[in-house]
Order: structure tokens, then C-alpha cells, then sequence
């Protein structure tokens, strides 16, 4: 398993760059995917709703707390590309990660 995490400012540019398709210009001018359907939310602590009211929830919380500097911590959890494991195991490992840094009650 691949990890890596950064920390994110701007919970708009951190929550599009998970869901949205990355998009490139090719060779004919048009815009092809490049990466489609790469993330999905496996499941959701203390929030909930599309990707607008996601960013609506965290903008929320930023603005209870103005000492936060930066807010979205982001944890990009992969596989090498002959590894498969079912959405279960994602999700048991994922909630694991948070708890393992605290982050299960935030």
C-alpha cells in the first residue's frame, strides 16, 4: 500500500481534485479524461451530502475556529496495480487510518 498526505487550505480545491475527473487537452483539441472515476467517498464521518455541501460543512467549521491555518488534511491511500482488495477492506482500513491519528472523532 502507497500513502501519502498533505495538508490542504482549501477544502474546494482538496474535495475536486478527489471527485472530479482529471481532464487533458488531446491531440484532436478536445478535452479527454485522463483519470475517470478515480476516487469515491467510502463513507462519511460527522458529514454528509453531495461534494457543494460537503464544502459548505467544512467552510463551516473553519470559520468556528479561526486559529486553524490549514484545515483539510488529506490522505491519498493506494494499491500497486496488481493489487485488489473489495470496497469493505477500503473502508475498514481507511477507518482504521483515522482512528490510528485521531481524526475518527472529527
Amino acid at each position: 500500500m502507497i500513502s501519502r498526505i498533505t495538508d490542504v487550505v482549501n477544502p474546494r480545491q482538496s474535495l475536486s481534485y478527489c471527485l472530479e475527473d482529471k481532464l487533458v487537452i488531446g491531440q484532436d483539441g478536445q478535452k479527454h479524461p485522463l483519470f475517470k472515476d478515480r476516487a469515491e467517498i467510502l463513507f462519511y464521518n460527522q458529514c454528509f451530502g453531495t461534494k457543494e455541501d460537503l464544502i459548505r460543512q467544512f467552510n463551516e467549521v473553519i470559520k468556528s475556529n479561526q486559529n486553524v491555518k490549514e484545515p483539510v488534511f488529506h490522505i491519498s491511500l493506494s494499491l500497486h496495480e496488481q493489487e485488489r482488495i473489495s470496497k469493505s477492506r477500503w473502508i475498514e482500513i481507511s477507518r482504521d487510518c483515522a482512528r490510528e491519528m485521531k481524526f475518527d472523532q472529527n
